[in-house]
Parts: C-alpha cells; structure tokens; sequence
C-alpha cells in the first residue's frame, strides 16, 4: 500500500513539474499597421496550452506565457505564419531566415490572400 502511494505521489510530482508555464518572446517583424497586433495576438490566444499573450508593436514582438506541456514554440510559430504574420523566436536566428525572408512571406502571403488591409481587417472582424 505504501509503495502505490509512492510511485502516484511521484507521478503527481513529476506532472506538475513537467507542466510549468514558460514565457517566450517572439520576433514578429511583419507587422506594420496598429491592426496587425490584434490578428497576432488572436492566433496565439487560440493556441491550446496559451495563458496570455502581449504583442508590442513598436517592437515587433509578442510575448507568450504557455504550458509547454500542451504546446510548442513550433505551434506558436505556425500560428503567426498561417495568420500571415511569420514569427521567429527572439534572439534566435537562422541563416535563411531574417527580417527579409519573414517580409517576403508576408508579401507572398498578402498576395495570395488579399491586400494587408484586408488581412488584417478579415482577422479581426
């Protein structure tokens, strides 16, 4: 009895531990109207396993608290690209990818989907 009490106590333990809330900074440099933070901030919200999120339009960035449990800096990634908005985690950089790479997706995005203002306005509306 006391050895199943063990090991379901230390599989409480190791869940809580396991299911800690992390907050990342993410580079959105594809923003470039007042709207485009609401839209980014509305596709990160709808992400399963996010607790809040503050977009910054002055610098470009969105921070997000999330259960990294429940989701991943790649979902939250994919959410912004697939809103229109290509985001990289902060302070990470990879050779193919730059402020000019994510404005030329945006670009492509923008073209295949409609006018920036019409992206915007469609999220949020």
């Amino acid at each position: 009895m006391n050895r199943l009490f063990a090991v379901a106590l230390l599989a409480v333990l190791t869940t809580l531990v396991q299911a800690a809330p992390r907050t990342i900074t993410l580079s959105v440099p594809s923003m470039d109207c007042p709207v485009c933070p609401i839209t980014v901030r509305k596709a990160l919200t709808r992400v399963a396993g996010v607790s809040q999120v503050e977009v910054n339009f002055d610098k470009r960035v969105a921070i997000v608290t999330f259960d990294d449990a429940r989701t991943s800096v790649e979902a939250l990634t994919q959410a912004t690209r697939n809103a229109g908005y290509p985001s990289t985690l902060a302070g990470v950089r990879s050779e193919r990818r730059g402020i000019g790479f994510d404005l030329d997706l945006s670009v492509l995005w923008a073209r295949q989907n409609g006018t920036h203002a019409h992206r915007c306005l469609s999220m949020v509306l």
